[in-house]
Order: structure tokens, then C-alpha cells, then sequence
């Protein structure tokens, strides 16, 4: 079973797969059947390069391939009309690439469609969700570990909705949902970008915060994640694919003071977790009682959080409560 929505193929992948189309065709549990690409010239390419029939529009993918599986990476503009296409498709699981739309109203309806009986199960592909290293970090968050955490705070570029909301994400899923979000006033100067990127906070039910900081994403990348805890702290850089934790320990040089001991670095899992993704998504398929790890629920609080970061930022500032989910992942 598979079949692919996807942006297009890389060239020269390496091992784990980077790109959904390898991911599937990778995957023992999978054949890809198909593919969709818009552009004539990158849909001929992706035929070519994976051997399968590529189409035009996600109605015609539907028809004639008759996919169980679908991963779909459209712009997110687009996102919730091809959705609401593959509810009637018949097909068995969709993996949606974050954010699961544009803004909220697109999101309530997206998750009336897939409320349906027999509406296929939604996966939302936060990435971070099926990364190790994150899974430890979070499940150390305990007494007698790194925990209980105290805050978070995330450098990202690119955009609230498309690169924030992945911070958002790792948050609620480390502290629960968000509560209410507000802009601090600093926006990066990224011309006629609409994602825009700013400088913000998202508070959590027990008082933790994520503290969001914006960098100019024509400068450089960066993804990073830095969370101190009452027993130590965890930092994820390189993207999200590196770990380095440290542990309170009595400091070798003043007596009576307690400092983070020397870091380890590992890690994190990332560059495996599309891979873990596909897997989770053979299992959904066989058996749908079994929750996403990132459902649809966990991708509307993410945007939630997002509309209320935006909202505050038109209002000057300010605390603005957040949307509730009808409850999320576990």
C-alpha cells in the first residue's frame, strides 16, 4: 500500500530516506503506486526517477492508483481542499505534512471532515515526534531525572506557521497544552514574506513557558531548542539532530553551590524519524484503533497556538488565550 502527494524528488538521497516518495519506497510494508506533481516537466522527472505513474491532480492520484496510504505535502494554501478530497477517497490513512492549514477556520473544518465514520486516520507530520532522542527527553521530565521542566525556549526562522509551530509542537507534547500566547514585539524584517517571523511566548497550564526567539532565515537556517529543568537541562541543536544534556552536580571549586555538570552530545534521532513515521503509518493502516503519535487534534492546538501569537501581535501585545483542542496524542 502507499502513494505520495509530494513537492517533488531529491536527487543523490542517502540512507534514511529524506523525502516522503523514498521514505515509502524504502519501507518493506509499502509499494508506491503513485505520485502528483503540477508541473509537467518535475512530474515526467518523478516518474522517471521512481518507476511509478505520476498525475496531475490529487482527483486523478484518487482514481486511478487507489492509494490505502497518502502523504501529503501540497502548499500549505491548497492544503485543506485536497484533504477534504482524500475523506471521500476511500483511502485508509493520511499523513499531512505540517501545518495542517492556513489558519483556523480552514482547520475546524478539516477536522469536522475527518470526525466522519469512516474517515481515514490523520497523521500530522511534526517531525520531532518520531525522533528518539526527543521521546527520552521527554519521558525524563520526571523527579529523579531532568525534571520537571521550568521553560523552554526556541530559535527558529522561517516563518510562525511553517517553522514555529514545530517548537509549539515539541512543547505541548513535553508540557500539555498551551494555554494562551502573546507576541513580545520584535518582528524580523523578511520584506513581503507572509509567514512572518516573530518574537513571542506560549504559557502552559503549570506555569512553564515557551519563550520563542525569531532570526532571519535568508541569513541562515537554524532550528534549536533549549529546555532547563529542575534537575538539569537538555539542548537540541544542529537542527533538531543534536543532543546534549546535563545534570545538576555539586560544583568542584565553590563549596555549597550547584552547577549543570559536563555535558554529553549525542544523537537526537531526527534523521530516522521519517522513517519511523512511515512505520507508525503501516500500523495505523492494519489497525486503527491505534492513536497517532501527531494526530489532527495536536496539529490544530499547534496552529492554535500560532493564530493566538498573531493575533496578540495585531493588538499591540498582550496575552491571548489560546483555542482548546478536543484533546490530543498521549
Amino acid at each position: 500500500m502507499g502513494s505520495l502527494w509530494d513537492e517533488g524528488v531529491s536527487s543523490g538521497e542517502l540512507a534514511p530516506p529524506v523525502t516522503h516518495a523514498a521514505a515509502f519506497a524504502d519501507s518493506p510494508e509499502f509499494e508506491l503506486v503513485g505520485l502528483c506533481e503540477s508541473d509537467p516537466e518535475r512530474r515526467a522527472a518523478a516518474s522517471r526517477a521512481r518507476g511509478v505513474p505520476a498525475f496531475e491532480s490529487a482527483r486523478e492520484l484518487l482514481a486511478q492508483a487507489k492509494p490505502e496510504v497518502v502523504a501529503l505535502a501540497t502548499p500549505t494554501a491548497v492544503r485543506a481542499e485536497v484533504l477534504a478530497q482524500l475523506v471521500e477517497s476511500g483511502c485508509r490513512v493520511v499523513i499531512c505534512e505540517k501545518p495542517l492549514a492556513d489558519d483556523l477556520s480552514q482547520a475546524r473544518a478539516v477536522r469536522e471532515l475527518f470526525a466522519r465514520p469512516g474517515a481515514p486516520r490523520l497523521i500530522v507530520n511534526y517531525s520531532r515526534r518520531w525522533a528518539h532522542g526527543f521521546a527520552e527527553v521527554r519521558e525524563r521530565l520526571r523527579p529523579g531525572a531532568l525534571g520537571p521542566a521550568q521553560s523552554l525556549t526556541g530559535v527558529y526562522g522561517k516563518g510562525l506557521l511553517n517553522c514555529a509551530s514545530h517548537h509549539v509542537d515539541v512543547a505541548q507534547w513535553f508540557l500539555g497544552a498551551p494555554v494562551a500566547a502573546r507576541s513580545l514585539g520584535y518582528r524580523v524584517d523578511e520584506g513581503a514574506c507572509v509567514d512572518r517571523s516573530l518574537d513571542a511566548e506560549v504559557r502552559f497550564a503549570g506555569g512553564e513557558l515557551l519563550r520563542l526567539v525569531a532570526s532571519d532565515h535568508r541569513r541562515f537556517t537554524i532550528f534549536e531548542m533549549d529546555l532547563l529543568a529542575g534537575s538539569g537541562r537538555a539542548r537540541f541543536s544542529d537542527g533538531g539532530h543534536r543532543l546534549e544534556e546535563w545534570l545538576v552536580a555539586d560544583d568542584g571549586v565553590y563549596a555549597g553551590y550547584r552547577v549543570l555538570g559536563g555535558g554529553a552530545a549525542r544523537s537526537s534521532g531526527l534523521r530516522e524519524a521519517l522513517r519511523s513515521m512511515i512505520a507508525e503509518a503501516a500500523r495505523i493502516a492494519r489497525d486503527p484503533s491505534i492513536v497517532p503519535s501527531c494526530g489532527i487534534e495536536d496539529g490544530f492546538t499547534a496552529l492554535a497556538a500560532i493564530e493566538a501569537i498573531r493575533e496578540s501581535e495585531a493588538r499591540g501585545g498582550g496575552w491571548v488565550e489560546i483555542e482548546k483542542s478536543l484533546g490530543g496524542s498521549k
